[in-house]
């Protein structure tokens, strides 16, 4: 009589049903609150999930009196034979479903174990996808395209030996990878003990639960992803975020205008410039660009500190350092200080210049030159600035 089937074990009867199908995959299966006896003993049962990995039971303890102490110990999860599959969680509508299983366990070896895959995609409990293959390696599934949905994908694998395992996850396919973070801050107390109404809309939501004496470290672990980031989509995001929420409550229609912006950038530091992407480095083009866009909400003395570097000293042979010279040049205008003849000696020394090939042979020297024309225009000077331009141009053809 053969034994019972299950996942890894050495069931033969044909079909799904008949293989343990791993499908918890949690990563804190347990969570216990328990006391000790007179003797000191406490006992817990649990059970794992359905992962083939190393758990780590960590157990604390405290006295009456206040001693603390823990222990920690690993608990090796595994089977003879099983399967991973490696996929998306989420695929965006359009995207081909692309998904792969691979062998793993003692009993398989690499090319010479011949196993036979069988993979099935549901939704509504209904297949609506099945392939069968067999192989001595990997398997890989396309399922083409998908409409938008939630479905379930299963993979079984048998072994010729009889070892089998199988596994069933869940994944989504959606009309946009896009999340716009909408997050607003509500109190449960005596006097206020319900939420007020909120319209989720077509948006997943998420509620996160503490009590009020923890909001200051709450509120500081959310500053660390919700603010201080100097990329302009995250401020836009911030925006949108504040105002759809103020619509949302009926305190002001959902109207984005350039002082909601400037409310956002006026607390940037701009002593050490704006970097385009976080944790990056400051960006002299970038910096001076938004300087431009929102003058009037710039940290002037900042952004003079921040440009100060490129400012000073005398022609520097390197494209680079003068392509923020102009920059510079550029920003400093934008926020009205008194840079106009400064800007007439760069762009002298451009057009006077002996060997021409240095504004007119690479795209950091067209960058510089097109900085200053902005320069130019931004005090006033077009005619100057359209000079600029044309002779330029004229040199590099």
């Amino acid at each position: 009589m053969p034994p019972a089937p299950m996942a890894g074990g050495a069931g033969m009867e044909d079909g799904m049903e008949s293989i343990g199908m791993r499908k918890d995959f949690r990563d804190n299966p347990a969570f216990e609150t328990l006391e000790t006896d007179e003797n000191g003993v406490a006992n817990v049962t649990f059970t794992l999930a359905d992962k083939i990995t190393s758990w780590r039971v960590t157990v604390h303890g405290i006295t009456e009196d206040n001693f603390a102490g823990n222990v920690k110990e690993n608990i090796i999860s595994t089977l003879p034979f099983n399967i991973d599959i490696v996929m998306l969680n989420e695929f965006i509508d359009g995207d081909d479903i692309s998904i792969t299983a691979k062998p793993y366990g003692k009993e398989y070896k690499h090319i010479e174990t011949e196993i036979t895959y069988t993979a099935e995609i549901l939704q509504d409990d209904k297949i609506i996808f099945s392939k069968t293959e067999k192989s001595n390696k990997l398997f890989n599934l396309n399922a083409g395209k998908l409409p938008e949905g939630d479905y379930i994908i299963r993979i079984t694998a048998q072994t010729d030996s009889g070892l089998r395992d199988g596994m069933e996850k869940e994944f989504k396919v959606i009309k946009s990878g896009i999340v716009l973070l909408f997050k607003t801050n509500e109190v449960i107390s005596e006097t206020n003990p319900t939420l007020r109404k909120f319209d989720v809309k077509t948006s997943p939501g998420y509620v996160t639960m503490y009590n009020y004496d923890r909001s200051i470290i709450m509120n500081a672990l959310s500053s660390c992803v919700d603010k201080n980031s100097n990329r302009t989509d995250y401020a836009a995001a911030e925006i949108f975020r504040n105002k759809y929420l103020y619509g949302l409550y009926g305190k002001e229609p959902l109207k984005i205008n350039s002082d909601d912006y400037e409310s956002v950038i006026s607390s940037w530091s701009w002593r050490y410039g704006i970097s385009e992407l976080p944790q990056g480095m400051s960006d002299p083009f970038y910096t001076a660009r938004f300087a431009a866009c929102f003058p009037e909400s710039v940290d002037a003395e900042g952004l003079r500190e921040y440009f100060q570097q490129y400012l000073t000293g005398g022609f520097y042979d390197d494209e680079y350092t003068e392509s923020c010279r102009a920059a510079g040049y550029f920003a400093m205008a934008s926020i009205g200080d008194t840079v106009l003849l400064k800007i007439y000696e760069q762009i002298d020394i451009i057009l006077n210049s002996e060997n021409q090939e240095k504004f007119t042979g690479s795209y950091q020297s067209h960058m510089r030159v097109l900085y200053y024309a902005a320069a130019l225009c931004v005090i006033g000077d077009d005619n100057k600035a359209s000079d600029l331009i044309i002779r330029s141009c004229s040199k590099s053809v």
